[in-house]
C-alpha cells in the first residue's frame, strides 16, 4: 500500500522552502520517529536529484544494458531483466517478464490499435511485515517491525496517434491525460470557537475536539468518471460526486485474510490494540497490493457494493462484514492470503465516506464534516480531476490545533505517478518495434567499440573467384577510456537482407559468427571479401564486442559490387534520345542490346525543301535548286562525286501515239552539289554540312531549248513536269572518325521527312513501282516532285 505507518506526522512546511541538509539531533531533545524518517529521507532527496540532473530528463527511462527492453518471445512479449531511472528513481525488474506475468499483470481493456507505446508506470508504496512477514522478528513476539518502502512498476499499453514519435509523444493529448497530475485540491477546516454573551454559559472552545493528537488520511475512494487516461490505468473523477474516505490513523491497521467464510474473515494477524482494530459501525476494505499502482481492479466494482463494506462484528482475529455472499465474490476476493482488510473510519452520518455534492461558484464544494470538529473542502475549479487513490495526510493535536495552513488548498500530498516510454509499436510494422524509447546509460568503466575505418567500400570485380576481397580492411579499435583492450573479442555476423560474404576467409552464418581478437593495441583489422555471387544484393554485417556491457556494442559495415545496375547512367536526351528516360548503364545496355538486330545508325534525309506542296516553278528550280537537310554531318567529299545527285525530268509524248516511239520522254538535268554556307554575326562564312544543295547548271531558257530538243512540244505557260530526284548511297555518306568505314545513306521512306507524303517520300524499286522502305540496309534515296510554270 502507499506510504500509511501512523507516524507523527509526515509533512514539514517550514517557511525556508530550501531542502534541509541533515537533521541535527541534540542531547536531552525528543527524537521523533519524523526525525528518523527525515534522517533517511533526505540523503535519498539528495542522491535521487543529483541522479536525475546528471543524467539526463525527468520523463524518460534510462537504462543499463537490456534492462526493460521489449523482444518476441513466442506469440508473447517480453521484458528484459535489469535496472532503470526515471526521475533519479532507480526501477528494477529482477526477471525476465511478459506483459501478462509482470509483477502487477495488465487486464488488456481493448485492443492496442496499430500504433501504440509500451509505457512503465511507477509508485512508491509501503510494505509492512503483515504483507511481508520477512519485515517481521520472531525473537519480539507479536510486536510491530518496521516496514519498507518500495518502488513498485506496471508495463501499461498507450495507443497514439499514426505517427506518433518519443520525441513529440510527450506532447499528445493522450499522453497528457495519462501522465499529467491531479488537479483537484483539498482544504481542512476546523470548527470555530462559540460566542455568548452569557459568561457563566460554558461552551466548546472550538477547534479539534479529540482528546489525542491523530494522523488523519483522507483518500479518494471513487466518484463519477469524466474521462479515461490510457485504457489500462484506470478513470479519472470530477469534483462533484467525487467520494473520500477517512481514518484517523492513516489508515495504518491492515490485516492479512487467511479464511473467508460468506462476510465473515478470518484475519492475521489478530488484534493487539482494541482502540485501533475493527469494530462494528467501522468500515473495512477489501485491498490487494497492486490497488495503488493498478486501480482497475477496485473501479471494476464501484457500480455494485464496491469493496467498502460497513463493520458488523469483530473479535480477535475475525471480522464479519455487512454484506451479501455476492457482494464479497463480485470483489474477487480469495482467502488465500494475497488479499487484505483495512480499516477506515466512519462518518458522522453512519456511511463510510463523504460524497461532494454541490459545488459553489469558485469552483468549491461546500464543507463535508468528518467529526471532531474537522470539516473537508475540494477545490480545484469545476475541471478538477482526482485519481483513485490519492490522499492527503494532517495531524490533528489535543490542543485543538491541526498541522494544516489554515485556508490553504493542497494538491494531493501522493502517491506520485511516474511514466515513461519504453517504446513506439506498430502491429502493422515490419519489425513490430517503431522507435526505441529508452535512453541506454554506459558506465564509466565500459569497453568502447570504437570504428576506425573501412565502410562504405565498393569492389570492381577482377577475377572470376566467387569471393573477392576489398581493398582496403575493416578497422575497429577496442578501448576503455583511453588504453587499449588486448584480445577483445569481436563477433562479426550477418545482418538480414544482406549477403554476408566471409571474414579472413571464414563463411558468416546467421547462427555461427566469425570471431576475431584485438591486438595488443585494441586494434582489430580484418579482410572483408565479398559474395560476387550475389552481387545484386547490398552487403553488409555487423561487429559486436563480446562480453561487454548489455547490450553489446555494435558497428554495422556496408559493401557494393560494383555492377552496371547500381551504376548511374546520365543521358542528354538530346544526344541519344533513343536511351530517354534510362537511369543506370545496365539498363541502357539492355536496351542497346534489343537493338542489335536494327539498322546501324545511318545518315538519312529528314527535309527536303518542298516549296508550294511539291508543285515547284520552272523558275525557283532553275534558280535555287533542291535543299536535301540530313539527320547528320557528311562527308565532305560527298560533294565531289559526279552522280550522287541524279535529276530526271519525264513528261507524256503525245507526238508518238500511233508512231511507235516511246509514249514518254525522259530528260536528266546536269547540276552541282554544294553544302550549304552560312555566315555568323561576324560575317565569317562556315560550312554545314547537315544540308546537301544541288543545283542545275542551265538556266530557264536552256531547259526550254533542252526540252525542244528532246521532242517536247514546248507551249509557254502550260509546261508541267514530273520530276524523280535521286541521290547516290554509293557516293552520299558519313565517317565518324579517320581509318572507320563510311556510313552510306539510309534512303528508305523517313516518317521524319516534311513536306507532302502524297507527292514524294516514297523510294522506287527497278521497276518504278514504290518500294517498302528497309531500315537494314543502306539505299538510294528517290522522290517524285512536280515542275510547272
Amino acid at each position: 500500500m502507499t506510504i500509511r505507518n501512523d507516524a507523527s506526522r509526515h509533512l514539514f512546511r517550514p517557511e525556508d522552502k530550501r531542502a534541509p541538509r541533515r537533521v541535527v539531533p541534540r542531547q536531552g531533545q525528543v527524537l521523533l520517529d519524523t526525525d528518523l524518517s527525515h534522517t533517511a529521507e533526505l540523503p535519498l532527496y539528495r542522491i535521487e536529484r543529483e541522479t536525475a540532473e546528471t543524467l539526463g530528463p525527468d520523463d524518460r527511462l534510462l537504462v543499463t544494458g537490456r534492462a526493460f527492453e521489449p523482444r518476441k518471445s513466442g506469440q508473447s512479449i517480453e521484458f528484459s531483466r535489469g535496472a532503470a531511472y526515471l526521475a533519479g528513481t532507480r526501477i528494477e525488474n529482477p526477471d525476465n517478464v511478459t506483459l501478462d506475468g509482470q509483477p502487477n499483470p495488465v487486464d488488456l481493456q481493448s485492443a492496442p490499435g496499430d500504433t501504440f507505446a509500451y509505457v512503465l508506470k511507477t509508485v512508491e508504496r509501503y510494505v509492512d511485515p503483515v504483507e511481508d512477514a520477512a519485515y517481521a522478528d520472531k525473537a519480539l513476539g507479536d510486536a510491530e517491525a518496521a516496514g519498507r518502502a518500495m518502488q513498485d512498476w506496471q508495463i501499461l499499453i498507450l495507443p497514439l496517434p499514426d505517427k506518433t514519435q518519443c520525441a513529440n509523444l510527450m506532447h499528445t493529448d493522450v499522453w497528457r491525460g495519462m501522465a499529467s497530475h491531479s488537479t483537484g485540491r483539498l482544504s481542512v477546516d476546523v470548527a470555530a470557537a462559540a460566542t455568548v454573551a452569557d459568561p457563566c454559559t460554558i461552551l466548546p472552545e472550538g477547534g479539534f475536539s479529540g482528546l489525542e493528537n491523530l494522523m488523519y488520511r483522507v483518500e479518494v475512494h471513487g466518484g463519477e468518471p469524466v474521462a479515461e487516461h490510457a485504457p489500462d490505468d484506470g478513470r479519472v473523477y470530477g469534483l462533484k460526486g467525487l467520494k473520500l474516505k477517512v481514518s484517523r490513523r492513516n489508515a495504518s491497521t491492515l490485516v492479512r485474510i487467511d479464511e473467508m467464510s460468506g462476510a465473515e474473515l478470518r484475519v492475521s494477524p489478530p488484534a493487539r490494540d482494541p482502540r485501533t482494530w475493527f469494530a462494528p459501525g467501522t468500515y473495512a476494505e477489501i485491498v490487494t497490493p497492486q490497488d495503488d499502482i493498478d486501480p482497475t481492479a477496485a473501479q471494476a466494482v464501484e457500480g455494485g457494493a464496491g469493496r467498502l463494506f460497513a463493520v458488523t462484528r469483530a473479535t480477535e482475529d475475525r471480522v464479519t462484514l455487512a454484506a451479501t455472499p455476492a457482494d464479497i465474490a463480485a470483489t474477487g476476493a480469495l482467502g488465500n492470503g494475497d488479499w487484505f482488510l483495512r480499516l477506515w473510519d466512519r462518518m458522522p452520518d453512519g456511511a463510510g465516506v463523504v460524497v461532494v455534492e454541490d459545488i459553489d461558484s469558485d469552483g468549491r464544494s461546500k464543507p463535508l464534516d468528518i467529526g471532531l470538529g474537522l470539516s473537508l473542502i475540494l477545490g480545484g475549479g469545476e475541471d478538477a480531476v482526482f485519481r483513485r487513490g490519492d490522499f492527503w495526510t494532517f495531524t490533528a493535536r489535543a490542543d485543538g490545533s491541526i498541522d494544516w495552513p489554515e485556508g490553504a488548498f493542497e494538491v494531493p500530498h501522493g502517491p506520485w505517478r511516474k511514466y515513461a516510454p519504453i517504446g513506439i509499436f506498430g502491429s502493422g510494422h515490419p519489425d513490430f518495434k517503431v522507435e526505441d524509447c529508452r535512453i541506454i546509460l554506459p558506465t564509466l568503466s565500459d569497453r568502447i567499440l570504437a570504428y576506425q575505418g573501412g565502410d562504405g567500400q565498393s569492389l570492381f570485380p577482377e577475377t572470376e573467384d566467387r569471393f573477392q576481397p576489398l581493398p582496403g580492411k575493416l578497422r575497429l579499435a577496442v578501448m576503455r577510456g583511453e588504453r587499449p583492450v588486448p584480445g577483445a573479442r569481436i563477433e562479426w555476423s550477418s545482418v538480414d537482407d544482406f549477403s554476408a560474404g566471409q571474414i579472413e576467409g571464414q563463411g558468416i552464418k546467421p547462427s555461427d559468427p566469425a570471431v576475431t581478437y584485438a591486438d595488443e593495441q585494441g586494434r582489430v583489422e580484418v579482410t572483408w571479401s565479398l559474395d560476387i555471387g550475389a552481387a545484386e544484393k547490398p552487403h553488409g554485417l555487423r561487429a559486436t564486442l563480446d562480453g561487454g556491457a548489455e547490450p553489446g556494442q555494435s558497428v554495422m559495415f556496408t559493401a557494393d559490387v560494383n555492377t552496371a545496375a547500381r551504376t548511374l547512367y546520365r543521358n542528354d536526351d538530346a544526344v541519344c534520345p533513343d536511351l530517354k528516360g534510362l537511369r543506370t548503364v545496365q539498363d541502357a545496355i539492355d536496351a542497346l542490346c534489343q537493338r542489335a538486330d536494327a539498322a546501324p545508325d545511318l545518315p538519312r534525309v529528314i527535309a527536303v525543301n518542298w516549296p508550294n506542296d511539291g508543285f515547284v516553278t520552272i523558275k525557283d528550280f532553275m534558280d535555287d535548286g533542291l535543299r536535301f537537310t540530313f539527320n547528320e554531318r557528311l562527308d565532305r567529299n560527298c560533294v565531289e562525286a559526279q552522280y550522287a545527285c541524279w535529276v530526271k525530268l519525264v513528261m507524256a509524248n503525245d507526238a508518238a501515239q500511233g508512231t511507235g516511239a516511246p509514249p514518254m520522254l525522259e530528260v536528266v538535268m546536269v547540276g552541282e552539289l554544294a553544302f550549304l554556307k552560312k555566315k555568323d554575326e561576324e560575317t565569317n562564312e562556315k560550312i554545314d554540312r547537315h544540308v546537301l544543295i544541288w543545283t542545275p547548271k542551265a538556266d530557264a531558257a536552256n531547259l526550254e531549248s533542252v526540252m525542244k530538243e528532246a521532242g517536247f512540244e514546248w507551249v509557254a505557260g502550260t509546261n508541267s513536269f514530273r520530276v524523280l530526284v535521286q541521290l547516290d548511297a554509293s557516293t552520299i555518306y558519313a565517317s565518324d572518325k579517320a581509318g572507320t568505314a563510311p556510313r552510306h545513306m539510309n534512303g528508305s521512306v523517313s516518317t521524319e521527312l516534311t513536306g507532302s507524303p502524297a507527292r514524294h517520300g516514297f523510294r522506287l524499286d527497278e521497276d518504278g513501282n514504290i518500294a517498302a522502305g528497309d531500315a537494314a540496309t543502306s539505299c538510294d534515296f528517290k522522290s517524285w516532285f512536280y515542275l510547272t510554270e
